[in-house]
């Protein structure tokens, strides 16, 4: 069988799995993913398997919801964060520290985050400061999705330099900051 979205648009199979890769496929065509720098579906199934293994995990750690959706939240930031950097350009990877935290402005910026990298008052340490969230008044409501924000520049980090950098909401729009800053250390 043909496992690519036109083979699995074409499918006349009628199994569960069969149905659900059909399903994916029509979503994939009618996007167009393949013709707007879109990943391959096999790829993008992967990804999602992984993210959802992660989820799974974080679950099960018996923490209250609030934690575990935090991190589930940063979870799914940090592989969309590894996709994110997967779409620059082959130059804008394995480059400096500080390098790779101005492409991700840049690319923050492009979303709508109004974002620069910078060295923060205090030391050496560096920061992603935001001066708009494209989610609006929704982080007010729901400030878990701050998570997803440093989750994005976590795994952008990690795909640019090659290793998981830590990262920690030092201030946000959602807790009534002016700004966003998220440092970064290795």
């Amino acid at each position: 069988m043909d496992l690519s979205v036109d083979g699995w648009m074409a499918s006349d199979a009628d199994d569960a799995w069969s149905l659900m890769m059909r399903g994916v496929a029509a979503f994939h065509h009618k996007h167009d993913f393949a013709g707007n720098n879109g990943h391959d579906m096999g790829y993008r199934i992967a990804l999602t398997v992984e993210e959802l293994g992660e989820l799974a995990a974080a679950i099960t750690k018996a923490k209250p919801i609030e934690e575990v959706a935090e991190e589930m939240a940063e979870e799914v930031g940090l592989e969309y964060g590894k996709a994110m950097a997967e779409t620059l350009e082959p130059s804008s990877t394995h480059r400096s520290f500080q390098g790779a935290l101005h492409a991700i402005a840049d690319a923050l910026s492009a979303h709508g985050f109004a974002a620069r990298a910078e060295h923060a008052d205090e030391d050496e340490e560096l920061q992603i400061v935001a001066e708009h969230c494209p989610f609006g008044d929704a982080v007010v409501e729901h400030p878990v999705i701050c998570a997803v924000d440093r989750g994005i520049v976590k795994g952008m980090l990690a795909h640019m330099i090659g290793s998981t950098p830590g990262a920690d909401t030092a201030s946000s729009l959602a807790q009534g900051d002016d700004v966003c800053v998220t440092h970064v250390s290795l």
